[in-house]
């Protein structure tokens, strides 16, 4: 597993944190759809890419659950993956980001919430069914104190199309949840699905992101508009429920 500059170790005290999802959550879209576009421009991946397309298409007409997305989406980018080079995806994960508004934004959603929870010294820890090359990417954008994305194998210099990590799942979510506690408090939690319950659960503050978002409301302490729609009311309820959590003062 992919853990930035972090790798796991026990900490001496235990530091506070973030649970965050990423996709619909930090970045709209789906991370695996929209880097594996990019992909095809360069390599020979449309018809790994038309079954990515197909998934997607199927579950947002309503015919493939949520949960059998999570499943399908990573299987089908490891796949993509199989005999590309580790470097050349890297490369190319570098340049989708810097590509990416979040990127070329300095006050989108993703910036302003991790600059937020970093300054009440929250680490930001990412759990997410993303590519973990793209959650590396954007690590120094975002200041990712971990991330936990889909892992592809490797063997030697190139992928192998072995599907190593999937924490797109819930029951992945739940599990790594649980093994971060050993070592780390979360404190605050946010997701956008109910596949991201068990990162609000953990944490005395919960936020939900998008109107829309199916999950669970026992979980919620704030809701918020989409990142689009980021406001400064929005900030500022969000900074207040921060300083009734962890006390203190916010810097900016």
């Amino acid at each position: 597993m992919t853990t930035g500059q972090s790798s796991g170790k026990p900490c001496s005290k235990k530091p506070d944190v973030a649970l965050l999802d990423f996709d619909g959550t930090l970045r709209s879209g789906i991370a695996i759809l929209d880097f594996t576009a990019q992909l095809i421009q360069t390599f020979d991946l449309s018809s790994v890419y038309t079954k990515i397309q197909r998934s997607v298409a199927l579950y947002q007409d309503g015919q493939l659950g949520y949960d059998q997305l999570t499943v399908d989406l990573p299987r089908l980018y490891a796949e993509a993956l199989r005999g590309l080079a580790v470097d050349d995806v890297k490369n190319q994960a570098d340049a989708f980001v810097a590509s990416d508004p979040i990127a070329r934004e300095k006050d989108s959603f993703a910036r302003e919430l991790t600059k937020m929870l970093g300054a009440a010294g929250l680490g930001i820890f990412v759990i997410s069914g993303a590519p973990a090359v793209v959650l590396e990417a954007f690590s120094g954008v975002l200041r990712f104190s971990e991330y936990y994305g889909v892992e592809v194998g490797v063997d030697g210099s190139n992928y192998d199309g072995r599907l190593m990590l999937n924490p797109a799942t819930r029951s992945a979510k739940t599990l790594l949840v649980n093994q971060l506690a050993d070592r780390c408090v979360p404190r605050f939690g946010a997701g956008d699905s109910d596949a991201d319950a068990p990162l609000l659960a953990s944490s005395p503050l919960g936020i939900v992101v998008g109107m829309e978002a199916k999950i669970s409301a026992s979980y919620e302490t704030l809701r918020l508009a989409e990142q689009g729609s980021w406001s400064a009311s929005d900030r500022g309820r969000l900074e207040r429920l921060l300083k009734l959590v962890l006390g203190g003062s916010l810097g900016r």
